[in-house]
């Protein structure tokens, strides 16, 4: 059975704990949005690394929740989740530039469980202990906080 990728709400859901956390030290910028096909990029700046990382976002089912009819009225991302609220249960394929969301298994899972990686990545996690171990819970991982604080601003 083919997976099919979930909505931003849902991967939101599935992000652990520490990403939600450091989320909050974060301010992403919408950088483009293209109103015809779904697709976003922001940059996001954190307050604890000092970094700035770029997030792309895919919304899959875009044309068919979004109609043309709609565009022709709204072009703007507020005006569109306004007039279909249900736009935010689209389903999506994310992508963060951070070297976390690529070695601690945020990419690795959204590819595996969820088939909502925008970028597949096909390689476990890298991140280990002294032991050898997997460590940062790389199961549990599926956005980093990047991505998390995106969510969290554009997409509720």
């Amino acid at each position: 059975m083919k997976k099919e990728a979930i909505s931003v709400v849902d991967m939101s859901s599935k992000t652990d704990p520490a990403s939600q956390s450091l989320a909050t030290n974060c301010s992403p910028t919408l950088t483009s949005f293209d109103s015809a096909t779904g697709f976003f990029t922001f940059s996001t700046h954190c307050g604890t690394s000092l970094n700035n990382w770029d997030q792309e976002i895919q919304l899959v089912d875009w044309a068919t929740i979004v109609t043309a009819e709609i565009l022709a009225e709204n072009q703007e991302w507020d005006q569109i989740k306004t007039v279909v609220p249900d736009v935010l249960n689209s389903k999506a394929q994310v992508h963060c530039t951070c070297p976390a969301f690529q070695y601690w298994g945020h990419q690795y899972n959204l590819t595996n469980d969820d088939n909502s990686a925008l970028q597949p990545n096909s390689v476990p996690p890298s991140a280990v202990n002294d032991r050898g171990e997997l460590s940062r819970d790389p199961d549990e991982r599926h956005s980093c906080k990047h991505l998390v604080s995106v969510y969290n601003t554009f997409f509720h």
